[in-house]
Order: structure tokens, then C-alpha cells, then sequence
């Protein structure tokens, strides 16, 4: 799981301590839910984690994402054992990250919502993948919320499906996301 140092170093990382990067306004969210869904004609399944933590310095765009992949959570605990151990090799590969760029980031001083495009590097089972993920932005007098929805391909990230299963679980994963950002303190 992640701890409050995890968020931190994400925190410093963002703050500008990292070389090109400037000083700006981080939004850090402590409690990304992440929710993973694969239909097939044999079998749906589903698995959710709130324990993602995600920073974005709101000067440069820059954002980070990280989740941890044993945090998921099954209806069943068989499925959340073969996640864990035969698909995402969770204790080799223990995170999934995205670091990227938002691009045209909205004004956080004006409430309202926006449709944009983040742009950066999607790491899943040890594969760095550059993608372009749509996401939404919600500006409000309460935060900031980030909310994104898009599929992944298992074989773009070497996850292999034994072909005795192949029928139960989808080629392309559904990934929805939501988090929710605070003002970190300076």
C-alpha cells in the first residue's frame, strides 16, 4: 500500500527538485480509485483499488500516477491470486505508473470541466509504453477531480493469457480512473 512517503517523494519530485522541471502550484490525490474491467461471453471480470496516489505541478502539466498492483481487489480470491501471481507477476512488477504531460491544462482558478489529453509513459508489468490517454478535469471551489476511462491491450504489455482461460478474460482491459487533488502545503 502506499504511505503518506510515497506521496511525498511523488510531492518533491513535482516540487521542481527534478532537473526541467519549474516551480508551481502540486496537487497531490492520496486515494486514486483505479477500476479494472474485462467482458467476454464466458465471464465478466472486475477489480477496484483507492489506495493509488497521483501529484500534478499545475505550472508545468507535469503529472505522476502510481498504484500498487496487489492493492486490487476481487469479488473472488482465486482471481485476485492469478492476477497477482500468473498475469501481473505483482512481487517482480509491483506498481503500474503513468508519467506524463497534461496537455492544455486548464485554468485551476476557473471552475468548470475540461477535455484533454494526457501524453506521457504508461509502465504496466514492466513494459513503458508512450500513450495518449483522454481525460476529463473538474475545476471546482472543493479541488481538483481527474477522472479518465480507456482500454489496454494485455499483449501491448506482455501480459499472457494461458489459451486454456483465453475465452474468460478479455484481450483489451477496461481502465477507469478517478482522483481527486488537494493543495499540497508549501
Amino acid at each position: 500500500m502506499f504511505s503518506i512517503r510515497g506521496t511525498i517523494i511523488i510531492g518533491i519530485f513535482l516540487l521542481g527538485l527534478s532537473p526541467g522541471l519549474s516551480y508551481g502550484q502540486i496537487w497531490l490525490s492520496k486515494n486514486v480509485t483505479v477500476k479494472l474491467f474485462s467482458e467476454t461471453p464466458m465471464e465478466d471480470i472486475e477489480a477496484k483499488t483507492e489506495t493509488g496516489v497521483a501529484a500534478l505541478n499545475e505550472k508545468t502539466a507535469k503529472i505522476l500516477v502510481k498504484i500498487q498492483i496487489k492493492s486490487f481487489v476481487f469479488p473472488r480470491k482465486l482471481m485476485q491470486e492469478h492476477f497477482n501471481e500468473n498475469y501481473l507477476e505483482s512481487d517482480k512488477f509491483p506498481t503500474a505508473d503513468f508519467d506524463g504531460i497534461i496537455q492544455d491544462l486548464p485554468n485551476f482558478n476557473v471552475n468548470g470541466t475540461s477535455q484533454v489529453s494526457l501524453k506521457g509513459t504508461l509502465t504496466i508489468h514492466g513494459v513503458k509504453r508512450e500513450v495518449v490517454i483522454p481525460a476529463t478535469i473538474i475545476v471546482s471551489n472543493k479541488g481538483v477531480i481527474g477522472k479518465s476511462s480507456f482500454k489496454v491491450k494485455c499483449a501491448d504489455y506482455n501480459i499472457e493469457i494461458p489459451k486454456l482461460v483465453v475465452k474468460n478474460i478479455a484481450e483489451e482491459i477496461e481502465i477507469a480512473i478517478l482522483a481527486e487533488f488537494k493543495p499540497s502545503k508549501k
